[in-house]
């Protein structure tokens, strides 16, 4: 069996955990695992074991596979290519094609189409760089695009 992934409540860390062996449900208090990056193994009332992960995120992330180009911001004139990896309401994962001195706190300008029903949503957003390892950058989003009309991310897009 593999690691399950619980999302956490927001508001007050608690989560439902679901035993993979016989279906029972649990809400607990989950917050002393926040800020740790590891499984952890539950045993349930039927006196087997499983692994989860907790997911702290404030929304769900969805898989992606877009080609996009970032630059920071404000001297960047140059555009580099990435892949946005993931997406959700408040940010992005990307994979820059090329090596970069990006840091933690840097503002890039990013720009990537989502194909969605009878149109390419071209999403152009303002994004901090939240982490950075190699190619590898996670980015917040510095306005919120779920209710702007104009270039946010089509929610049904969001949905997994």
């Amino acid at each position: 069996m593999g690691i399950q992934k619980v999302y956490v409540n927001p508001g007050d860390d608690t989560s439902v955990i679901t035993c993979s062996h016989c279906g029972t449900a649990t809400t607990g208090y989950v917050g002393k695992f926040k800020g740790k990056n590891r499984c952890v193994k539950i045993r349930c009332r039927c006196q087997k074991t499983f692994k989860v992960q907790f997911e702290f995120r404030k929304s769900k992330r969805k898989e992606t596979n877009i080609v996009g180009y970032y630059a920071r911001l404000p001297e960047d004139e140059k555009w580099q290519k990435m892949l946005v990896t993931n997406i959700s309401p408040s940010g992005v994962g990307l994979l820059a094609q090329s090596t970069h001195d990006l840091r933690k706190g840097d503002i890039l300008s990013v720009r990537f189409s989502i194909k969605d029903n009878l149109q390419r949503s071209m999403v152009e957003r303002d994004a901090v760089v939240r982490w950075a390892n190699n190619i590898h950058l996670g980015c917040e989003f510095t306005a919120s695009v779920e209710y702007d009309a104009v270039d946010a991310i089509p929610g049904y897009y969001l949905i997994p």
